[in-house]
């Protein structure tokens, strides 16, 4: 499996916090719409800390940008719908919420607000979980959009990918590590490694290639860039 630390602006972040002090909303709110937070105390250490997720103003900003308004904590972009990360942030009590919920109710959404959201990273699939009726009716223009985004990712940036390399028989839990590291919804099984390997991938910064042998992966001369960075 391949993830790939992107080097963009994202709206979305997920933030692991073990000071566990009171956030001053009033700095915050300068450049978030939204936090959320709940208490947890972490199952084989037993340490207290908040999990929270919170979303940026605007298209997001860069990871240097949410480690200034988090300097202490472990931040990630966000995987994931808001359902999601509300449900995993909430596992072991009440949620804290500062600011405006996305999609609230009464809350007006334009194709705009669509397309930023798709600028700034997220797929065409988490748009349409979140408001299908607006996805379907745009959906080709947003699928190209992301096309776009992507490639546009593809040659402005040359982060190396991090890959991992899980052997072991069927049924040894191959899968479910990548489930419990990124999240049910935040990967992808490569669908075609005749060197269209993106093809169905959802613009999913990580990727899997099962069954890695002779004959089951891209050609040598696609599957080389892939892995470092420049396919």
């Amino acid at each position: 499996a391949c993830y790939k630390p992107t080097s963009e602006a994202f709206r979305g972040a997920v933030i692991t916090d073990f000071r566990c002090e009171p956030y001053n909303w009033d700095f915050l709110s300068s450049k978030l719409d939204y936090l959320a937070y709940g208490e947890e105390t972490a199952p084989t250490t037993g340490r207290r800390h908040f999990q929270a997720f919170a979303y940026a103003s605007g298209s997001g900003q860069r990871l240097s940008g949410w480690r200034r308004l988090f300097p202490t904590c472990h931040i990630e972009e966000m995987r994931g719908n808001f359902a999601q990360n509300e449900a995993y942030c909430s596992k072991q009590g009440q949620l804290i919420e500062y600011g405006v919920r996305p999609m609230a109710s009464g809350k007006k959404r334009t194709l705009d607000d669509f397309c930023e959201r798709v600028i700034a990273g997220e797929s065409v699939e988490e748009v349409a979980v979140d408001q299908p009726r607006t996805a379907v009716q745009y959906r080709n223009g947003l699928k190209w959009l992301e096309d776009v985004m992507r490639k546009r990712r593809e040659q402005t940036d040359r982060t190396m990918p991090k890959v991992y390399i899980r052997i072991g028989e069927a049924g040894v839990g191959k899968t479910s590590w990548l489930d419990e590291q990124f999240g049910f919804d935040g990967w992808r099984f490569v669908p075609d490694n005749s060197g269209k390997w993106f093809d169905g991938c959802d613009a999913r910064d990580v990727i899997c290639f099962d069954d890695v042998e002779a004959g089951q992966v891209p050609p040598l001369s696609v599957f080389k860039p892939v892995l470092e960075g420049f396919g």
